[in-house]
């Protein structure tokens, strides 16, 4: 089936904006944590959405394993959400940006911004 938008991930999450809310101590370690999972990871989430509304995720482990999931996806009519459902649980995101070189969201009460670009 043709892949309607491939998307990888384009650069590190932003946990800027989660960390300043955390004690000093915890952020230190979070952070050093994140820029290491972060280093082994980067560029290598994929989704594809397809036109039929459903995606299928890559996602790489720390071992080294890529987890894939199937799900479903839509967009709300104002372009502002997007709600993916995986083995029927439900995650809304804030549509930050979304055009033909990037899509950037924020799950819905984190704040963290994933930034998606065509692979």
């Amino acid at each position: 089936e043709k892949v309607y938008y491939r998307l990888q991930s384009e650069r590190n999450i932003d946990f800027e904006e989660l960390l300043k809310e955390m004690p000093a101590e915890t952020r230190d370690m979070m952070k050093k944590s994140a820029d290491e999972n972060m280093a082994k990871t980067k560029g290598k989430v994929i989704f594809d959405f397809k036109k039929d509304g459903s995606f299928t995720s890559e996602n790489p482990g720390m071992d080294g394993t890529t987890s894939k999931e199937t799900g479903k996806w839509s967009l709300s009519k104002d372009k502002k959400t997007l709600t993916a459902e995986i083995k029927g649980e439900k995650q809304d995101f804030v549509v930050h940006e979304l055009s033909s070189s990037k899509l950037s969201i924020e799950p819905k009460g984190q704040k963290m911004k994933l930034i998606f670009v065509p692979k």
